[in-house]
C-alpha cells in the first residue's frame, strides 16, 4: 500500500500519467512480449540470488557458529539487490547521468569500489566456499564490459550480433552469480548443527 501511495504522489510530483508505472512496458510501447527477454530472465535471477541470500541469511544468523557466513550472507544480498536495482532501473545509464550528473564510468567505477571492499571484508569466507561459479560469473561480466566497448559496426560480420555476445555473456554472469550462491547457501544450511532436516535430506 506504501509503495502505491509512493507512485501516485511521484506521478503528481512529475506529471507522468500514472499508467505509465502501472502498465506492463510491452503493453505500453505496443511492443512484442518477448522484448527484452534475456534483460528480463537476468532480473529475474538476480532477485532469485538476493532472496537467496536474505533467507539463508535469516536461517543461519541465529547461531553464534555462523555469525560470519550468515554477515556474509547479508552483504551480498545487498550487493546483489543494488546490481539488480542498476540492471532493472538502468541507473547507471539513466538515472545517475541525468538526475544526479554522475557519468556511467563514474558510476562503474563506484561499483566497482564497493564490490572490492566487499570481496576484500569476506575474501576468507570465500575461499572457503567453492568459489568456481563466481570466477565464472566475474569473467563473464568482464567480457560483457569490453564488447560494450567495441564500437558497434554492423558491416563487420562478428560485430552483426554484437548485442547477443554483451548480453548473453552478461546473463550467464548473473546465472553464474546464482549459481554461486544458491550453492553456498544450501551448503551452509545442509551443515548447520540447527538444521538436521537438511543434513538428512
Amino acid at each position: 500500500m506504501s509503495f502505491l501511495l509512493l507512485v501516485l504522489i511521484v506521478s503528481l510530483r512529475t506529471g507522468i500519467p500514472i499508467y505509465k508505472f502501472t502498465v506492463d512496458p510491452a503493453a505500453l510501447m505496443d511492443a512484442n512480449p518477448f522484448t527484452g527477454v534475456v534483460s528480463n530472465i537476468g532480473v529475474l535471477a538476480w532477485c532469485a540470488s538476493a532472496a537467496v541470500c536474505f533467507f539463508s541469511f535469516a536461517l543461519l544468523r541465529v547461531r553464534e557458529s555462523d555469525r560470519e557466513f550468515s554477515t556474509f550472507l547479508l552483504f551480498s544480498g545487498l550487493i546483489t539487490c543494488l546490481l539488480l536495482f542498476d540492471d532493472f532501473f538502468q541507473f547507471h545509464e539513466y538515472v545517475y547521468p541525468r538526475l544526479f550528473r554522475i557519468r556511467e564510468k563514474v558510476a562503474f567505477g563506484m561499483y566497482g569500489f564497493l564490490v572490492l571492499l566487499y570481496l576484500a571484508r569476506f575474501r576468507k569466507t570465500i575461499r572457503e566456499t567453492e568459489y568456481l561459479p563466481l570466477l565464472v560469473s566475474f569473467g563473464c561480466f568482464g567480457v560483457s564490459v569490453l564488447i560494450d566497448r567495441f564500437p558497434h559496426n554492423r558491416e563487420i560480420a562478428l560485430l552483426e550480433w554484437h548485442y547477443l555476445y554483451e548480453d548473453g555473456a552478461k546473463l550467464l554472469g548473473i546465472v553464474g552469480w546464482f549459481a554461486y550462491f544458491a550453492g553456498t547457501a544450501f551448503r551452509a544450511l545442509r551443515s548447520s548443527p540447527g538444521n538436521p532436516e537438511i543434513r538428512e535430506g
